[in-house]
């Protein structure tokens, strides 16, 4: 059947939706999905308006995606990787890293007590205190993070290529300079 007034069947709706749902789990972000599948995010947003069942499939893949930055975080800052080393341009070997910033983060998100900073709220005695989490806010905090530290990790690797380079360089003067 045809959706009224679109032009567009409702298997086409469904099959676009679906695309757009296994793209969010992959990327993690809905521009990016929208954009891999032909969509702007303006119609994701229509449909998870119109739809509650649309809204609740795109609450639990940005759930999923959320899990996979954190199993890739966990897997950077606790199993590591191996990253190959270069000298002269050669490769002499792989070295085995870890990332101490994904793994303080990963720390300082699940204990409170590895927090750099710290709120504390009282309330009068007998009085119950009662704190709402939403866990697609908490996700979505988790990723901006894991992100940031990405980016931090991949200008330390370019800065020990630079520095590994420069001192090939300096190893050679230092061979032409003794022959």
């Amino acid at each position: 059947g045809q959706r009224a007034g679109t032009g567009t069947s409702l298997a086409t709706v469904r099959a676009r939706r679906t695309a757009f749902l296994t793209q969010l789990e992959i990327h993690g972000c809905i521009t990016l999905a929208a954009k891999a599948v032909g969509l702007s995010r303006a119609v994701v947003y229509q449909w998870r308006k119109k739809s509650p069942a649309f809204a609740k499939q795109l609450d639990e893949t940005m759930q999923l995606a959320s899990e996979n930055v954190i199993i890739e975080a966990r897997r950077r800052g606790i199993e590591g990787w191996d990253e190959d080393v270069y000298q002269g341009g050669q490769l002499v070997g792989t070295i085995h890293k870890y990332s101490d910033t994904i793994l303080c983060r990963l720390l300082s998100a699940a204990d409170p007590r590895y927090r750099t900073s710290r709120t504390e709220v009282s309330n009068a005695p007998g009085e119950v205190l009662k704190v709402e989490i939403d866990p697609t806010d908490v996700a979505r905090r988790i990723a901006f993070v894991f992100s940031q530290a990405m980016h931090e990790q991949e200008e330390n690797s370019e800065e020990e290529e630079a520095a590994l380079q420069a001192v090939s360089a300096a190893s050679a003067v230092n061979t032409n300079a003794a022959a």
